[in-house]
């Protein structure tokens, strides 16, 4: 910790017990939310916390992950099973997350994590086509 340039004074720190990452195994057609999907899911439980969801789609299967109900700004990730990204963006109240064709078939992991210290309960729901691109 040091000031800035000459600054000098008091602070404070908090430090927070950050617990392991949540997973759960979804499939395309689930709504995640903290009732529904398993122990952990669709809650920030402390700051630092993250969920992570795994899902299976076909090469070029259209998907749409829409965030339904949140008082938190979420950090949303999707990964493939490379573990390269395919996209990563703050969401926050209903909106959609990201609509698309993933281009290789495999495992994707859908990750959130809170903004900032914010913690609470979030609804997400992941929608996919037979179609594909």
């Amino acid at each position: 910790i040091s000031g800035y340039g000459m600054e000098t004074g008091t602070y404070r720190i908090q430090t927070w017990l950050v617990p392991e990452p949540d997973h759960c195994d979804i499939a395309l057609g689930d709504r995640i939310a903290e009732e529904t999907t398993g122990d952990g899911a669709g809650h920030i439980e402390s700051p630092g916390a993250v969920d992570s969801y795994s899902f299976s789609v076909s090469a070029g299967q259209i998907i749409n992950i829409e965030l339904i109900e949140s008082g938190l700004t979420l950090l949303c990730t999707l990964t493939d099973s490379d573990g390269n990204v395919v996209f990563s963006s703050y969401r926050s109240s209903a909106s959609a997350v990201w609509s698309g064709p993933l281009s290789a078939e495999g495992v994707y992991t859908l990750t959130i994590a809170g903004y900032d210290l914010e913690t609470g309960p979030y609804r997400l729901e992941l929608q996919g086509t037979n179609q594909t691109r």
